[in-house]
């Protein structure tokens, strides 16, 4: 799992073009489906990663903010639960020591 600027950003452009085309005028459509302004949607795929913007495209696209996050779906494999101190704590099944 690697979180990366340049991965982000390559993805929040994927997630426009996959919801609105690639042809001219797709980051207009976005900026209207988002309700924030078209030069603030430019600078968040070309520049800057912001969180807030990003759990808003994974609300309104149904993108998972995982994979915008780190460009890999979670893990579909079983969880471990582990109990410290009378609480409960869960690891995915891969971080097990057995």
């Amino acid at each position: 799992m690697k979180f990366s600027k340049e991965g982000i950003l390559k993805r929040v452009k994927e997630v426009r073009e996959r919801a609105c085309g690639s042809q001219h005028g797709s980051r207009a459509a976005l900026a209207r489906l988002l309700n924030i302004n078209y030069n603030t949607l430019k600078t968040y795929e070309e520049e800057t990663v912001n969180l807030e913007f990003l759990q808003l495209l994974s609300e309104k696209t149904g993108t998972d903010l995982y994979w915008l996050l780190f460009g890999e779906e979670r893990s579909k494999k079983p969880q471990q639960t582990v109990f410290l101190e009378r609480k409960s704590v869960t690891f995915p099944a891969r971080w097990s020591r057995a």
